[in-house]
């Protein structure tokens, strides 16, 4: 472990104490590698830990909530054995009606604000080249919550208990009830509305994968391969329909070919493996032609082209797969910093305690202006100290040292000192390997003179050799 010194306070504070607005141009740039680099990855991760965490987790609280009373009310309660118990017929009712008063709403006014916003502004895009539209619905995640809201709405309408409130019949079971003669008309319409909104619930939590970025750069991956799956499904389509009105067109005795609806099922329920004849009962041979070519086509062709697009496709995100992880992250952070009250960013910034002045080695005392962490030697690995050092007045009428002249002279005082180093140890070594006592004094000075002359020899020789190298 060592200690490394992070500069950062002017990528986090500007000039006049309110965030910096670095991170934001870094994510509206777009480059995944930049995002990546050592000094972004501790800036990002400092903010989200400190100060976008809990927002995050607050705001996506809601959510989960919303998720949890909806299953509630639609799927656990109402499939239990005591789902017709008076208790907890009035709980599923309880539900619903958090979902519709509270949830309902909330998406309301949040969709209404940005529509209202986005006409106002003019940040609108056209669809056909004559509508337009906010700008802000190009964006998966807000779509998915408008159409959360429409979906919303349309259970509201067609809710079986609220039809059940407003016509009695003596038959029907007492209120709150979705079994009457009234919700019989509207239960089908109902059940979609339902089926699609609770898909769109789980939908909305995926983006809680950003609480770590290997499971959110798993995300993204997903979500770019998602786009070579949709070009399959599209040429799968288009050859069904040539196929189902090709074989639609033939004279044949086979009930499930006879219209382009029925063949292009068929031809569906082959493709995936559904289909429970083998056509041995087959009579007409051009039919199986038929058949037998629109296999080729899938199995040979569109299926071989897939796994190629899919091995591509993967092989080109993946490279910057934890650099786009790390944009989606810093967008979240962007935007918490936007709203974030000035006393709690002023808060965050004390604790950082950039007013401090940091150590370079023990007893070196640097400037202030960052925060120092400990890390692993084998991250970042550095050969040699990059701090040079310069005697003499910090005066700014004196001029510095040239910076290669003093490289260049710390290289020299550096090979004397090793040169120096290898000379006493091998004078160590003859002094030890000598025969002579000490009380011999006019020869072990002779002896000296000798080692003295054979080290000034090896240090010559060493100096050649650091030359010719």
């Amino acid at each position: 472990m060592r200690r490394v010194n992070y500069y950062i306070k002017h990528l986090i504070v500007d000039k006049d104490g309110a965030p910096s607005k670095t991170l934001l141009w870094l994510t509206e740039y777009k480059d995944p590698k930049t995002m990546c680099d050592c000094v972004i990855v501790f800036i990002a991760d400092l903010f989200w830990k400190r100060v976008s965490l809990k927002r995050f987790v607050m705001k996506k609280s809601w959510f989960l909530i919303s998720l949890a009373a909806f299953m509630l009310s639609q799927v656990i309660l109402p499939k239990m054995l005591t789902a017709e118990e008076k208790m907890v017929r009035f709980t599923i009712f309880a539900f619903r009606c958090i979902n519709y008063v509270i949830v309902m709403i909330r998406l309301i006014c949040m969709q209404f604000s940005k529509i209202l916003n986005g006409y106002i502004y003019k940040d609108t895009v056209k669809v056909c080249k004559c509508i337009p539209i906010p700008g802000y619905l190009k964006d998966a995640y807000e779509l998915a919550s408008f159409l959360l809201m429409i979906l919303l709405c349309a259970m509201f309408a067609t809710e079986p208990m609220f039809w059940c409130v407003r016509v009695q019949d003596a038959n029907d079971p007492p209120f709150p009830t979705e079994h009457c003669l009234e919700a019989e008309s509207v239960m089908f319409r109902y059940s979609v509305f339902c089926m699609l909104a609770m898909a769109l619930q789980w939908f909305l939590i995926v983006d809680v994968a950003i609480f770590s970025t290997q499971l959110s750069a798993f995300m993204l991956v997903v979500k770019h391969v998602m786009s070579e799956l949709g070009r399959f499904m599209v040429a799968l389509g288009f050859l069904l329909f040539t196929f189902g009105s090709a074989i639609s067109v033939l004279e044949h005795n086979e009930e499930e070919f006879q219209t382009v609806a029925q063949s292009s099922i068929g031809l569906f329920a082959i493709t995936v493996k559904l289909y429970q004849d083998d056509y041995r009962g087959v009579d007409e041979p051009a039919l199986v032609a038929a058949v037998f070519c629109f296999q080729c086509s899938v199995s040979i062709l569109l299926m071989n082209l897939l796994i190629a697009q899919l091995q591509c496709s993967y092989e080109f995100v993946s490279e910057d797969a934890v650099g786009f992880a790390r944009l989606s992250r810093s967008a979240v952070i962007a935007e918490s910093l936007r709203t974030l009250p000035s006393a709690k960013f002023q808060k965050f910034v004390e604790s950082c305690e950039f007013d401090n002045k940091l150590e370079f080695n023990e007893g070196d005392i640097g400037f202030s202006g960052g925060m120092q962490i400990k890390e692993s030697a084998r991250i970042h690995p550095i050969v040699e100290d990059t701090i040079l050092r310069f005697g003499g007045s910090c005066s700014p009428e004196e001029p510095w040292q040239e910076g290669e002249d003093a490289i260049e002279e710390e290289d020299k005082l550096d090979r004397i000192e090793r040169l120096l180093q290898k000379t006493i140890k091998r004078m160590m070594k003859a002094d030890s390997t000598s025969h002579t006592g000490s009380a011999l004094g006019s020869h072990g000075g002779s002896k000296l003179t000798g080692s003295s002359g054979s080290s000034n020899g090896s240090v010559k020789s060493d100096r050649s050799g650091s030359h010719s190298d």
